[in-house]
């Protein structure tokens, strides 16, 4: 067993020139003692060579004396496997490790397409039997050992640590052991102090760095974390030549980490400089770049949640302006359609909050039904997509009473419920927005049980959120409210005794 986290590739074959037509990908590699021996890229019609494995491929993080062959058609199931895994978008390079920058003049793009196939082809061997916590532990130690050896001044040393903190941070996504994730960036920041700001990898170094800072604040929600990740970036972006391809991609990482730390502490100036990042990635990418469509996508977030702060509509109907134009530069078919959709749908619903133009909600449910349509039931996103368009329909309703609608959306959020585990992060979201539609559809028609299901939510919703939780407030309060409401009706005193004991917990 072995673990894939990144690679770089540069071309030693003769004719730099990538047929256009590959429809097949072999990818063998032979590892002993950790290292890669072999690589071979072969099409049908034609062989763009054999590469240097030691130039064209660096393995984060592998396991010794294994011999693998994989053999991928790259036709649309496998897009729509590499979509599930998460693989598109612009941050790909950082958030798989090492970069790839090809010098095939030209054909990057597909090129790039078969590094993707080839992350998720290895992927698949991440959790084959015989594998396991003893087999990283002595990798990590194995990557110590030698990484130990190599002198600060030898150029291969900041590589050496990039794969040793890879592998720290894969032991923690496997474990969730904090020590590690602590390793794993107190690595990266070794690596990136041992190269001089003028390195051409500096930059990619440091926004590494930034997203692993990030991902401990998202768990700790320690300030001085994303303040860290921030500084990183900022410095990567400046590094960074316009001309350097990957610009973009620093860029849209700082400009979502200052979207965060304004949701934390509500600086607008944060928000301001997300917005400019994030329309600077945007100017720096063609039309044609598949990366577009994310990019404006990210540019519409970070409009809508200035607007959500500040109620200037200029806003928001530039954000329905970019993530209109993200959608159609998204063909039909593409694995991203559903999510260009979906943050559409959730545009045109703020808007309509503010304006009531019915025209809005009928535009944002269309949206939604279209993603929830082109999504399949064991997709990680349709619950999610489910949930929006429920909630959606649920605010129909109550512009315009028709029933169909509350019904409606209360099947679709009962849908994502099911369809989401316990255990998961927004289930206690999914719920407490069913509970609410079947407290609305009583109050419309009076069924008892839609009052007592409503309850029944609420309470779940509760019993999923700890103590100290941001949520924990509103969620007693709407089991209090239910509460209230059954005895109002019924008049059972253990209802309103119970509503008293969730209002006086949240005062």
């Amino acid at each position: 067993m072995f673990l894939f986290r990144g690679i770089t590739v540069e071309s030693s074959a003769q004719d730099d020139h990538f047929p256009k037509d590959i429809s097949q990908l072999v990818l063998e590699l032979k590892l002993d003692d950790g290292l890669v021996k072999k690589a071979d890229l072969l099409s049908r019609k034609s062989s763009p060579g054999v590469w240097d494995a030691n130039k064209s491929l660096i393995l984060a993080e592998v396991f010794t004396h294994f011999t693998l062959s994989v053999f991928l058609e790259l036709d649309e199931e496998v897009h729509q496997l590499l979509a599930s895994k998460e693989l598109y978008g612009p941050d790909l390079y950082d958030r798989s490790g090492e970069s790839a920058d090809i010098p095939l003049g030209g054909h990057e793009n597909y090129l790039d397409m078969i590094l993707r196939t080839t992350v998720f082809a290895v992927g698949f061997f991440r959790e084959t039997p015989g594998g396991g916590a003893n087999n990283i532990d002595n990798s990590i130690t194995q990557q110590q050992d030698e990484a130990s050896l190599i002198p600060d001044d030898h150029p291969d040393k900041p590589r050496r640590l990039s794969n040793l903190a890879h592998s720290f941070f894969t032991r923690f996504e496997r474990l969730g052991n904090l020590g590690d994730l602590d390793d794993a960036i107190a690595r990266f920041q070794a690596g990136a102090n041992l190269i001089l700001d003028d390195h051409p990898d500096k930059p990619k170094r440091l926004s590494n760095l930034g997203n692993h800072l990030l991902i401990r604040f998202e768990r700790l929600k320690n300030l001085s974390d994303i303040n860290e990740a921030i500084a990183r970036f900022q410095v990567a972006v400046i590094l960074a030549p316009d001309s350097q391809s990957h610009k973009r991609n620093w860029l849209t990482n700082l400009g979502g980490a200052l979207r965060t730390r304004f949701e934390q502490i509500g600086d607008l100036d944060d928000i301001n400089d997300a917005i400019t990042h994030h329309r600077a990635a945007v100017n720096l990418t063609p039309d044609g770049d598949p990366y577009k469509p994310k990019l404006l996508t990210n540019l519409g977030i970070s409009l809508e949640t200035r607007f959500q702060r500040l109620r200037n509509l200029d806003d928001i109907n530039d954000a329905i302006g970019q993530q209109q134009a993200a959608d159609n530069l998204t063909p039909d078919g593409h694995p991203d359609k559903p999510d260009r959709l979906n943050s559409l749908g959730g545009a045109l619903l703020i808007r309509f909050r503010r304006l009531e133009d019915l025209d809005d909600i009928n535009n944002a449910i269309a949206h939604h039904q279209a993603a929830v349509n082109l999504t399949p039931d064991h997709h990680p996103h349709k619950p999610n997509l489910l949930n929006n368009l429920g909630v959606c329909l649920g605010a129909r309703f109550q512009r315009i009473g028709n029933v169909d609608d509350i019904t409606n959306a209360i099947e679709r959020l009962q849908m994502a419920v099911n369809l989401t585990p316990d255990g998961h992060p927004d289930k206690p979201g999914w719920l407490t927005n069913l509970g609410g539609a079947l407290g609305t559809r009583f109050e419309r028609l009076g069924n008892l049980d839609d009052i007592d299901d409503a309850i029944a939510h609420h309470q779940a919703t509760v019993n999923l959120t700890p103590d100290g939780h941001p949520d924990r407030a509103s969620r007693l309060g709407n089991l209090g409210s239910c509460l209230r409401i059954r005895f109002n009706h019924l008049g059972n005193l253990d209802d309103i005794n119970n509503a008293i004991v969730q209002h006086q917990t949240v005062v």
